[in-house]
């Protein structure tokens, strides 16, 4: 969807590296366990810088189909290999 990005989690978090966008609407829509590798490794170290696209940040405005951040494994599912939460909850 069209929307803002509302929270980035900086630093990883318990749940992992997680996305949150709100759409004009004010639909909330959560990505929860973001990338945190260094590309081509699964040794937890890559960082908001891997988690999250270029110009990703608090408040910034996106469109649908914008690339937002990459599929991980972050946070409480180290061992489950890569994935990605989403939860869609009502304004």
């Amino acid at each position: 969807v069209d929307g803002r990005i509302r929270h980035l989690n900086i630093p990883e978090e318990t749940w992992g590296y997680a996305i949150v966008l709100q759409d004009d609407e004010g639909y909330t829509y959560h990505y929860l366990h973001v990338n945190n590798d260094t590309p081509g490794t699964d040794d937890g170290e890559g960082g908001e810088e891997h988690a999250y696209a270029p110009g990703i940040a608090e408040d910034v405005r996106v469109s649908k189909g914008q690339l937002i951040g990459w599929m991980g494994d972050s946070g409480n599912v180290e061992s489950s290999g890569p994935h990605r939460h989403v939860e869609i909850r009502l304004g």
